[in-house]
């Protein structure tokens, strides 16, 4: 619920969750709708394949094939719609998000089997900084030597952190290319969470460290 004066952080949560909600009944019109047409199209011409012969029995398993192709990107828009994990746990997240990228990059994560609660905004937000960061490092004309990704909590706050190291020093235009998309999200996430960052750039390395409050 908005108040009558709400304060910066609680309009974004409000949109964070009104995007999500939106997202998800998208996900769920194509997973219960279209999705189950297409396999139900896709049997019905297999099943007639399986009474022909011939010319007609190859155009049957070449619908078949068109509609396995179609049924494919439509799973695959529609998990990217809904964020798996994101009502359960952070880690998870977190760890479905990177697994894409684990044969593009040389990337290894710590993230807790444990899990502390964690608004779905806050979640989202970060799941997306960390699939833009790895996005970044995977298109960049140098790759790093080494990725490393992990969540920790501590007394009073939670830290996410990233580094990336380098075997040749990196370019001026290479690291803005690196760092100037993830900047909406760092800005937001200040926001959001009322927590704070660091974005270390060194001739060789490269460091995000995020930092929020757990409540009380």
């Amino acid at each position: 619920m908005i108040s009558e004066n709400p304060d910066a952080s609680e309009l974004l949560r409000w949109w964070h969750r009104y995007q999500i909600q939106r997202l998800n009944q998208t996900a769920d019109v194509i997973r219960n709708g279209l999705l189950q047409d297409l396999f139900a199209l896709g049997r019905q011409w297999e099943l007639l394949g399986q009474t022909c012969s011939g010319v007609d029995a190859q155009s049957c398993d070449l619908q078949v094939a068109q509609l396995q192709r179609v049924y494919s990107q439509l799973e695959t828009l529609s998990n990217g719609l809904d964020f798996p994990y994101l009502k359960d746990s952070l880690p998870l997240s977190l760890q479905h998000a990177v697994q894409p990228w684990r044969p593009k990059l040389p990337l290894q994560t710590e993230f807790p089997a444990d899990h502390m609660p964690e608004p779905i905004e806050q979640t989202r937000l970060l799941v997306l900084l960390v699939e833009t960061l790895l996005h970044q490092l995977a298109i960049a004309p140098v790759a790093p030597c080494h990725l490393h990704l992990s969540l920790t909590y501590q007394s009073a706050a939670k830290a996410l952190a990233g580094h990336a190291d380098y075997d040749s020093a990196l370019s001026s235009p290479m690291t803005i290319a690196i760092v100037n998309p993830l900047q909406p999200f760092l800005d937001t996430f200040r926001i959001l969470t009322r927590g704070d960052y660091e974005q270390i750039t060194r001739s060789h390395t490269l460091t995000w460290i995020l930092r929020w409050p757990i409540p009380d």
